[in-house]
């Protein structure tokens, strides 16, 4: 929807709600002001205390960042708080009746570069279709009956709301982000009359202007190579053909196998009629409800009718024209002042308390709106901004012998080479749901130092670097599979696996290989073999505390007796939650770390720095040049560890694989039994 309808139907809701003149004005301000609320305006200095936040996006900076040098995971963050809640508020999740069925095409290859999958990412990001009388637009009425309603910021934030509700009509069937396999639509675009139907022609152009400027040819969106390209955002590839009041047409998104048939008129009118209802039950404190549209006189409902059928993208001047024939309580309405997007700041500019301003008011108004709709989609778990804790497994990758992928310190394509420094990585799946084998996933370095540049990607066959987020979705999205599935398909910390990239489908495995700069550097192979196995081990946070649990008993490993003195046992116990049975471990280089007691703060250590089987396990004080105090984990499967020191190269067991408490912990050669096997267990 555009200026026409935001601003002067709003207006004329308002009044027929019953609100005076001025607050009508306010309300149908703010409904405009949501699309023209940019970065370029926003003024710290107008909005004390509060951390403004934008609501609309210019079109050059939408393109500007569609550049290969701009692409930013920042902006697409930006973009999404700024277009999901204020412009295309999701409906198509949870309990909603009218949801929609994906039915397009699950694989696309057509794109050079680039291929496109409709995997579990794909799912929950449908789920963001936009679509009226979601349980959202209830709840955001709603909400400002039940909280809003003596607030000084009131008439602002009804103005705001009443857009994002009406944008749901306009916006139906599209999302607030770029996405080929939903907000695409085939070529062919068709104009209903009453009697006939005809072709639309469209011309591309980008970044787009306001509203089309070529005369019988309207003006939309390119498509690119790039499935997450702007070009992709909201409804471009149809250009303003849903912003304007009059006109049927039918086209084919990409989400459906069918042509949908989008009579605007009929939308906007009923877009106007539910808005009217909300402005009501705001009025009179009572509940909101969807499906609910406010009945006109017939001669009111005669000249807004008249208003929406008139043939013209901008019908400003219709509503200008018709607005003083209608009435309310027997008096003819008064036709508002011209929109000015620049008003509202230059009052506050003079303002001397910038607290009571119409700016002020709507700032808050926007950060409550925001704040407002991220949680309720959290409880459908829909994220707009964050990655949920659930979403994201902290891992180290290891190969065979040990090493881990890391980084390299090349200071613009950062390529990750194996080593023996252990390094955390972040499994990043698209939901909540345990790692199962065939999940796909991203995989992101935690190394802060590499910036936005920050993703894993093959970018060819004997090249991975880390990169933008999304960059090229398909090139940094990696299927995970289990070595063995004998068991079950459930991943978990110590398993092997082979990964593998969504793109190169012909040579998918991740391998490595070894540079002439003695280097091990990532690359894919065609075949699985022993260098494309890795264990995915859950990450060792050096500040948290640990259960270390043996396989063969379940029991935990403790230091006798509570005992905080050098050279006091360590054993195995049922598990009594003192803090001699919690264990952090400390990093010491090369893959290695000092583990450490909670109660004592000291390190376990081989006694007398013996290499020698059996020798007993005892906690001292830590002296870090000592090879005795330290241990390197490696994976043996199921998320179990060998603990195996760094002097001996022996492994931790309990002594003569006892069951029962009070047996010594001893180390001993590798025999593989699952009393040389530990898991660690974070305590809460």
């Amino acid at each position: 929807m555009n200026m026409d309808f935001h601003y002067y139907a709003t207006y004329v809701a308002a009044r027929l709600a019953g609100y005076n003149f001025n607050d009508s004005q306010i309300i149908a301000y703010a409904s405009q002001y949501v699309n023209d609320y940019n970065k370029d305006k926003l003024n710290k200095n107008l909005t004390p205390g509060l951390d403004p936040i934008p609501t609309s996006q210019t079109y050059n900076e939408i393109a500007k960042y569609d550049l290969d040098r701009n692409w930013s995971e920042t902006h697409l963050v930006e973009t999404s708080r700024i277009y999901i809640p204020f412009h295309f508020l999701p409906g198509n999740y949870g309990s909603n009746l009218n949801k929609k069925a994906y039915t397009g095409k699950k694989i696309d290859e057509s794109h050079i570069n680039y291929n496109f999958h409709y995997d579990d990412e794909a799912k929950e990001q449908f789920k963001l279709l936009c679509l009226p009388n979601s349980t959202l637009v209830s709840e955001i009425i709603n909400d400002i009956i039940y909280n809003h309603t003596e607030k000084p910021y009131i008439l602002e934030l009804i103005g705001l709301r009443l857009h994002a509700m009406c944008d749901t009509w306009s916006h139906s069937n599209f999302v607030g982000i770029p996405a080929w396999f939903i907000n695409n639509t085939a070529s062919s675009i068709y104009e209903i009359d009453d009697s006939s139907i005809s072709s639309i022609k469209l011309t591309t152009s980008w970044p787009l202007t306001t509203v089309s400027k070529y005369e019988g040819c309207e003006e939309a969106s390119p498509s690119k190579p790039s499935y997450n390209s702007y070009v992709y955002f909201g409804h471009r590839r149809l250009g303003h053909i849903p912003d304007y009041p009059y006109i049927k047409y039918k086209y084919k998104p990409q989400w459906s196998s069918e042509f949908l048939i989008c009579d605007n008129f009929s939308d906007f009118f009923k877009a106007f009629t539910q808005m009217l209802s909300a402005l009501k039950c705001i009025r009179s404190k009572k509940p909101f409800s969807t499906n609910v549209y406010e009945t006109l006189d017939k001669t009111t409902e005669s000249i807004i009718k008249k208003i929406l059928k008139t043939k013209t993208h901008n019908q400003t001047n219709a509503w200008k024209q018709y607005i003083e024939k209608i009435k309310i309580n027997n008096e003819y309405l008064e036709i508002p002042e011209d929109y000015d997007e620049n008003k509202w700041v230059k009052d506050a500019e003079i303002c001397s308390n910038k607290t009571i301003t119409n700016y002020y008011n709507f700032n808050i108004s926007a950060i409550n709106h925001l704040d407002f709709v991220k949680n309720i989609l959290k409880k459908d778990k829909i994220f707009i901004d964050e990655l949920p804790e659930e979403n994201i497994l902290n891992v180290t990758v290891q190969n065979k012998n040990g090493k881990f992928i890391g980084n390299s310190e090349n200071d613009y394509l950062i390529y990750p080479k194996l080593g023996s420094t252990v390094a955390k990585l972040l499994i990043i799946k698209p939901n909540d749901n345990v790692l199962r084998s065939g999940d796909i996933v991203k995989i992101k370095t935690s190394d802060h130092t590499t910036g936005e540049y920050c993703y894993l990607g093959a970018w060819t066959k004997l090249s991975f670097y880390y990169y933008k987020k999304d960059f090229n979705m398909s090139k940094q999205k990696w299927k995970i599979e289990k070595v063995d599935c004998s068991i079950d398909d459930i991943i978990r910390s110590g398993d092997s696996v082979y990964i593998e990239n969504q793109y190169f489908s012909n040579q998918p495995y991740m391998s490595y290989y070894k540079y002439l700069n003695g280097n091990f550097y990532l690359n894919t192979i065609s075949k699985k073999t022993e260098r494309t196995i890795w264990f995915i081990n859950s990450y060792i946070e050096e500040n948290k505390y640990y259960n270390i649990v043996a396989k063969h008993s379940q029991k935990y490993i403790k230091v006798k007796n509570n005992d905080i003195k050098d050279y006091a046992e360590v054993i195995q116990f049922h598990q009594d939650e003192s803090d001699s049975e919690k264990f952090r471990f400390m990093p010491c280089g090369n893959g290695y770390y000092y583990i450490i007691a909670k109660h004592s703060q000291k390190c376990l250590h081989i006694k007398n720095n013996d290499t020698n089987d059996s020798t007993p396990i005892l906690q001292c004080s830590l002296k870090k040049t000592e090879n005795n105090k330290r241990f390197k984990l490696i994976p043996c499967g199921n998320g179990y560890y060998n603990i195996v020191a760094k002097h001996s190269q022996k492994c931790l067991e309990v002594n003569k694989n006892t069951l029962s408490d009070f047996a010594c912990i001893v180390q001993q050669h590798f025999k593989g039994l699952d009393n040389q096997k530990f898991k660690l267990i974070p305590v809460k």
